[in-house]
């Protein structure tokens, strides 16, 4: 009887130090193996700021994902389900990607991956968002659409990228093509048709700086509705309008995974959110402290195009004013006023003749920026000195600099007039030259 219970101790204690099976069998050490084994048909590497990842082929096409990104792991279980028509544990996939993170961070192989346009040398390149990976190359001699990007351009998409439709080539002038602009934009004049066509060009260059456009105006001026126009003509998104930002970190993030940040019903900016929106427009750095970590930091240096929308002027620290163009729409009658469907289907049907008169008008200004020597220039040099190349395709010479330097203009009297000290300051010295 002691023999028997002694065996059968013995088998429990077997089964329990045994090493545990998934489902399709095999215990941990044969899932790495064959995981690991997936790693073959990657290319591991790292960008600039150490970000590790990954490209991988998909249907024929090449695809890029940061190594510790979700889509990452999707793409490592169906390599492992194509393997073993099995589930891999949780333990198996984090020592992978872990290892995958470490052979990417000491790769030799450094690239900067871009999200929807990428700026390279003296060219642009446009990811059309399609299921095909299509890009459309930029340069100063015209425009392209290409089946397959050049093996050294790596563009990712996170979840939410829609796909823009083909541009169009025309041989009618861009300013005739671009006015369905007027009407779908609720634009009040040529001065914010011209400086709304500048605003997106600067976002196509992809360069930056990037002017904030800053939408302010009374309800029912279809402000969110034109802050959705002009990021969806170059950046179609599931989500175009975000809500505002309540601190850095949740900042950062969007503006690392899209490539315009559009803020919606904006009330204020405490000097926190008017800082990071500065940094995002001409660069600028800041840190915060990882997620779970003593001393590890999370670096933050982007440029994005961004729009703010709000019915107040939200915009009043000079520092963010010298950076930003401001829009002030007009309200729009109800004998105007488009449904949401109505508008959308009158957009669409024009779309891809827009985006191939603003490629036709950049690739202009890509011939011509070298031409460009300002003397006085704003603050935000780089920008001026693209539109002031790109301005000849559409309109005369000094059309461009006319509207941004009374925008400007306008820009400074707002924040004088939201600056108590300024505004006292002003009234004095009115009063004393009478």
């Amino acid at each position: 009887m002691g023999f028997r219970r002694i065996t059968a101790l013995e088998d429990i204690l077997k089964k329990l130090i045994r090493p545990k099976q998934h489902e399709g069998g095999g215990d941990e050490d044969s899932q790495v193996s064959v995981l690991m084994a997936a790693l073959k048909d990657v290319d591991l590497y790292h960008s600039a700021d150490d970000t590790a990842y990954a490209d991988v082929t998909i249907n024929g096409h090449r695809e890029t994902y940061p190594v510790k990104d979700g889509q990452f792991k999707k793409y490592l279980r169906r390599q492992y389900f194509l393997a073993t028509k099995s589930a891999p544990r949780a333990e198996a996939l984090s020592t992978v990607i872990g290892t995958a993170e470490a052979q990417a961070a000491y790769s030799p192989y450094q690239h900067e991956v871009f999200i929807r346009v990428a700026n390279v040398g003296d060219r642009v390149f446009l990811d059309l968002g399609d299921a095909t990976h299509r890009v459309v190359e930029i340069t100063a001699n015209g425009w392209d659409i290409l089946d397959v990007p050049p093996n050294d351009l790596r563009f990712r998409r996170k979840r939410g990228m829609k796909a823009l439709p083909e541009p169009k080539k025309s041989n009618l002038d861009a300013v005739t093509r671009l006015q369905p602009l007027y009407r779908l934009m609720n634009l009040k004049d040529k001065d914010e048709f011209v400086l709304t066509v500048a605003w997106i060009l600067a976002a196509l260059y992809g360069k930056g700086p990037f002017p904030v456009a800053s939408i302010t105006a009374e309800q029912g001026s279809a402000k969110s509705t034109r802050a959705r126009l002009m990021r969806s003509t170059f950046d179609a998104h599931a989500v175009l309008l975000r809500s505002p930002f309540r601190e850095m970190r949740e900042g950062h993030i969007p503006m690392k995974n899209t490539y315009v940040v559009a803020v919606d019903n904006l009330s204020s900016l405490p000097q926190w959110l008017s800082d990071m929106h500065c940094c995002a427009a001409t660069g600028g750095g800041s840190t915060y402290r990882s997620l779970y970590t003593d001393e590890d930091e999370t670096f933050f240096d982007l440029k994005r195009p961004q729009i703010l929308n709000g019915i107040e002027d939200v915009v009043i620290r000079a520092d963010l004013a010298d950076r930003s163009i401001f829009f002030t729409p007009k309200p729009i009658s109800d004998e105007d006023r488009l449904t949401e469907d109505e508008l959308w289907a009158d957009f669409n049907a024009v779309h891809a003749d827009l985006l191939g008169a603003l490629l036709d008008v950049l690739s202009h200004g890509l011939s011509r920026r070298h031409l460009i020597k300002p003397k006085n220039l704003p603050r935000m040099a780089d920008f001026t000195t693209l539109m002031m190349a790109c301005e000849t395709a559409l309109w005369p010479e000094g059309t461009f600099r006319a509207a941004y330097d009374l925008n400007l203009a306008e820009v400074t009297a707002t924040v004088l007039s939201a600056d108590l000290v300024a505004s006292a300051v002003r009234d004095l010295m009115q009063n004393r030259r009478r």
